[in-house]
């Protein structure tokens, strides 16, 4: 069984300046509108990106499925090569068997975790020898969660959501889901049934793996609204850490 330890966090973005990539101790969250950016900011972006990752781009049909692919990866490359202090460019990066990414000669133990949606794209980055997810959903007021209720949520939250038939309020418990499963990193989609995190009990229910030695394990967690139209969360196994929102800016 994993529990889950919630907090409650205020947003407070900050703007770069205020931020050291020297920072071990925080948790960074940086916040990308990326309809915002300017067409010499998105070429400069470009630039970080590996010749694989050029390829892979060139391959999208849509021009906005390839813009977020460019501004997510050259970003990632961006601010993970600022903390780690190399060149965006030779920074390299592997996934495990469920396709959760890590930094390759990763000595400094960087975590980062990657969530968008439409035009908002969030990126987390922490130290230290714990996992950490993150995931944004833009709140669609008429959207019917009925059928991802029924299938993936618990009978504790589904009683929960009966009182509070809210879009907001099922997007609260959703994000807290997928940022749960993004830290765990084991591609068990299957078992975010069994993630309760509703209220202020939050604990994951019939989970046990007895192949993976760190199966138990405490996960803070907090969620938050951002310009009304996004609901963000974030999981993270670390005691007492200070989350810090970052507002993107060159």
């Amino acid at each position: 069984m994993i529990s889950i330890k919630p907090t409650s966090k205020r947003i407070q973005l900050e703007t770069p300046t205020r931020i050291s990539f020297q920072d071990r101790s925080d948790i960074h969250i940086w916040i990308v509108e990326l309809n915002s950016l300017k067409k010499e900011e998105i070429d400069f972006i470009s630039t970080n990106l590996n010749e694989e990752e050029i390829a892979k781009e060139k391959r999208f049909r849509f021009t906005a499925d390839r813009k977020r692919y460019v501004l997510t990866h050259g970003l990632k490359r961006f601010l993970i090569g600022k903390y780690l202090n190399v060149l965006p460019e030779s920074l390299s990066f592997y996934k495990n068997k469920f396709k959760k990414p890590f930094v390759e000669n990763n000595s400094e133990n960087l975590n980062f975790s990657i969530s968008y949606s439409n035009d908002l794209l969030g990126i987390a980055v922490g130290f230290g020898k714990y996992r950490m997810g993150l995931d944004i959903e833009k709140i669609d007021p008429v959207f019917d969660y009925s059928s991802i209720v029924s299938n993936y949520f618990t009978s504790a939250e589904k009683a929960r959501l009966r009182k509070d038939q809210s879009n907001e309020f099922f997007y609260s418990l959703w994000t807290r889901k997928e940022a749960v499963m993004k830290a765990l990193g084991t591609g068990l989609s299957n078992k975010i049934a069994n993630i309760s995190v509703h209220n202020n009990s939050l604990e994951i229910i019939d989970y046990s793996d007895r192949n993976q030695s760190n199966a138990s394990s405490k996960f803070n967690l907090s969620t938050y609204r951002y310009n009304k139209d996004y609901q963000i969360s974030l999981a993270h196994e670390m005691t007492t850490p200070r989350v810090r929102h970052v507002k993107f800016s060159f």
